[in-house]
């Protein structure tokens, strides 16, 4: 039974200082310090790292407003956060809040027999819950590192990490990982 770190949505149009749509900026360092250690700790146990990304049509006008055309497929901030620690080329881009909406993730996951998810990233309250969701109703074990997550501010993000557990999601700090 394989094991994936999931990390989700760790970009510049997000995380850096002039995002287009920012989570709450005190969130980012801790988080970003947490997932790179979470990372080379998972690298030294042959987990499987898998990176996701948002990248959205310029033809999605509507979202793309609300979203402050953030994440725009080939812009550059799309691109994943120069501090976050890549450690190889498993990207899987999105468009919608679930990362299993990319079918390759899902036959990556389901190839390489993983049953086990940690994951890790932002927003808490939008695609983090979504792909949590999606996890759960796909029977995997899913566990949230409650300090590698980030969201729009502190309040939401509680909400979504206790909403997650409530639906039986595992939350851990990453010192426990």
């Amino acid at each position: 039974m394989g094991t994936a770190l999931l990390v989700l949505d760790v970009q510049k149009d997000f995380t850096d200082k002039n995002a287009r749509l920012p989570v709450a900026k005190k969130h980012v360092n801790t988080m970003l310090t947490s997932i790179n250690q979470l990372i080379e700790i998972a690298s030294t146990k042959n987990m499987h790292i898998l990176y996701i990304g948002n990248e959205f049509e310029k033809n999605q006008y509507i979202s793309n407003w609300f979203r402050n055309n953030a994440a725009l497929k080939g812009s550059e901030g799309a691109k994943l956060n120069e501090q976050l620690k890549v450690v190889n080329n498993h990207y899987f881009s999105k468009k919608k809040g679930n990362a299993f909406s990319n079918r390759y993730l899902l036959q990556y996951i389901e190839n390489h027999h993983i049953k086990n998810i940690y994951v890790v990233g932002l927003f808490a309250e939008g695609c983090v819950l979504e792909t949590v969701k999606q996890a759960l109703q796909k029977k995997y074990n899913v566990t949230l590192i409650e300090d590698a997550i980030a969201g729009a501010n502190d309040r939401k993000k509680s909400l979504a990490i206790r909403k997650m557990e409530k639906i039986g999601a595992t939350i851990i700090d990453s010192s426990l990982f």
